[in-house]
């Protein structure tokens, strides 16, 4: 049997005919949703703002009793690890002013409210190096 000189000599036909191309194609597409849902790193999001919010979340602000070990949520408060915000879209800003304001009783979908400023009323600073480690969390290709 004999085939179309084009098709014969097609890398496509070399390498598997069409199921090979349609693995190219998923693969490139893949990659390029990936590549758009990337979100830039904020600029006060640095690697020893990153660092000092993960002391201050698991030290002082008592931030993991609530919000469980790496953030993975528990029974009393969601998880933080994710991409699935309950309040807002979880960019950095939104993060600090939700730990600068908290989350009153009656919002909570536990029940049980978020302290303003954590447990131990976090400074400026505190609260921008917490919301930096809690934006790392879900975004951690950044």
């Amino acid at each position: 049997m004999s085939c179309a000189r084009r098709w014969c000599r097609s890398p496509f036909r070399r390498a598997g005919g069409l199921p090979s191309l349609f693995v190219l194609l998923a693969a490139a597409a893949v990659a390029s949703t990936a590549q758009a849902q990337e979100v830039e790193r904020p600029e006060s999001v640095t690697d020893s703002s990153v660092a000092r919010g993960e002391r201050i979340f698991h030290g002082p602000a008592n931030c993991a009793s609530c919000h469980g070990e790496g953030a993975r949520g528990t029974d009393i408060a969601p998880a933080l690890s994710d991409t699935d915000w309950i309040r807002g879209s979880g960019s950095y800003e939104e993060i600090v002013e939700q730990v600068m304001h908290g989350v009153p009783r009656n919002e909570s979908r536990t029940d049980t409210p978020m302290p303003m400023r954590g447990w131990t009323g976090l400074d400026d600073d505190e609260v921008r190096a917490v919301a930096a480690y809690v934006w790392t969390l879900s975004n951690r290709r950044n």
